[in-house]
């Protein structure tokens, strides 16, 4: 039987992942140019941070600004779902007593909801669908599960350490 508070980190769980899919969504719903222009205008701050001491062409800077571009693009895919990985392990290890199959069923959810949104994008104007992204997207959901799964060991290691201590204390 599950008891309050269970449930209500269930719920939480739940809540926090529709807020991650509804993000996503956001962002997949952007028009190529309005995606676009949001990833270069941080592209184009980054060229001058980096490059601030150069002496840039414009045909060498712009050139820099697409290459981060695509970087920051990347990165944006695999962090994103590097951050719905750790909800949906917290969701799915609540509902599964193996660790495995919650990896499993985190990982293949992750797989989906990645497809699913590379198809969305595929009907939004300027935009398209990559398998490329899919696999980015299902690589952070992998490094989500591992980074929870961490802090999951570390709690578990301090609680049994602090519980053990609670013994020894209690026997003296």
């Amino acid at each position: 039987m599950w008891n309050l508070n269970k449930k209500k980190q269930v719920f939480l769980d739940i809540i926090i992942i529709l807020c991650w899919m509804g993000i996503v969504f956001t962002f997949s719903s952007q028009i190529g140019k309005t995606s676009t222009n949001l990833s270069g205008s941080i592209a184009s701050k980054l060229v001058d941070i980096v490059h601030k001491n150069e002496e840039l062409s414009s045909k060498e800077r712009t050139k820099l600004i697409n290459s981060y571009n695509h970087v920051i693009r990347k990165l944006a895919h695999y962090t994103i779902y590097l951050l719905g990985g750790v909800a949906i392990i917290s969701f799915v290890n609540s509902l599964l007593d193996h660790k495995w199959k919650a990896i499993l069923a985190t990982l293949l959810t992750g797989f989906i909801y990645a497809s699913s949104d590379e198809i969305h994008q595929y009907f939004v104007s300027g935009r398209d669908a990559r398998f490329t992204d899919v696999l980015i997207d299902t690589a952070g959901i992998l490094t989500g599960i591992i980074i929870y799964l961490i802090v999951l060991a570390i709690g578990n290691r301090k609680r049994n350490k602090s519980k053990k201590n609670k013994e020894i204390e209690e026997c003296i």
